[in-house]
């Protein structure tokens, strides 16, 4: 009996593991997200950056370089969101591993921010999700591990269908929200703030900034005015600046979650963010 059960038991492993065609890594969640519904059962999906952490300030271990080195397929943002670790991956592109860099798909004319420094946020907005980068994905998918081709075109139609019905679902309550100018703590949310028709004003700039008291002062007097109406601040964001406009300006603040910290899917990053957006900006 325990021979027959071992021999099963070994069966389901064997089967289990013919699946599991690839190993993908992956920099940051929100593609973590993607590629876990694109690939389901047929890969391994390593996160080399943990929700929690903040990719800008990333230094890599030993045991990350280890891990990208295992990956038949590096999935990377690029535009200088993983800093710290570009020269790794530029090492291991070098070396002929498979480094996909998604900005790279995104045409030029559409990115925001400076000419020569781009924002990276780039995955914040759902039209590029399904117009660009999702279809990248599918494509070196396929390239590397055809026998599984339909499977993941098949999974990557369905992501599309649903980030769509959540673009047409979203452009409807956004369209309805009072307030359409608001103050965030960090610029993670340009790309879907003008896709959805919100002007948005950063309170840093950049990482390891600090705010002046004058910049401070003013972003007051801009509220006072009714110039912005809503406060937001961001998981893994010093919010220390935001509690004191809050108390100045009698305003709530509500919290953005670009990486999809406490999200099970991509879907679910973006309902999250709309939710509090909703709730705080009416």
């Amino acid at each position: 009996m325990f021979r027959k059960t071992l021999y099963i038991f070994l069966l389901i492993m064997l089967s289990y593991t013919s699946l599991i065609s690839m190993t993908i890594v992956v920099t940051i969640n929100p593609y973590y997200l993607i590629l876990k519904d694109m690939v389901k059962d047929r890969a391994r999906i390593l996160l080399l950056i943990e929700p929690g952490k903040n990719p800008h300030l990333y230094s890599p271990t030993i045991e990350d370089v280890k891990n990208l080195m295992k990956g038949d397929l590096i999935v990377a943002n690029g535009l200088n969101l993983e800093t710290f670790i570009s020269p790794e991956l530029s090492k291991l592109k070098k070396k002929g591993l498979n480094v996909l860099y998604l900005s790279d798909f995104i045409p030029r004319g559409e990115l925001m921010g400076e000419k020569d420094r781009p924002n990276p946020h780039i995955w914040m907005d759902p039209v590029f999700l399904y117009r660009y980068i999702v279809p990248a994905i599918l494509k070196e998918l396929k390239r590397i591990d055809p026998k599984n081709s339909d499977f993941y075109e098949r999974n990557a139609i369905d992501l599309i269908e649903r980030l769509k019905k959540f673009d047409r679902f979203c452009r409807e309550k956004m369209e309805k929200m009072k307030c359409k100018s608001i103050l965030t703590a960090h610029p993670s949310l340009v790309y879907f703030a003008r896709r959805y028709g919100i002007k948005v004003t950063s309170l840093f700039s950049g990482h390891g900034k600090q705010v002046t008291v004058k910049e401070t002062m003013n972003v007051i007097r801009s509220i006072r005015k009714g110039e912005i109406c809503a406060i937001f601040s961001e998981k893994g964001i010093n919010s220390k600046a935001m509690e004191v406009i809050a108390s100045e300006t009698g305003l709530e603040i509500g919290t953005l979650d670009p990486l999809g910290c406490e999200a099970n899917g991509i879907l679910e990053l973006f309902e999250k963010n709309l939710k509090e957006l909703i709730r705080f900006g009416g």
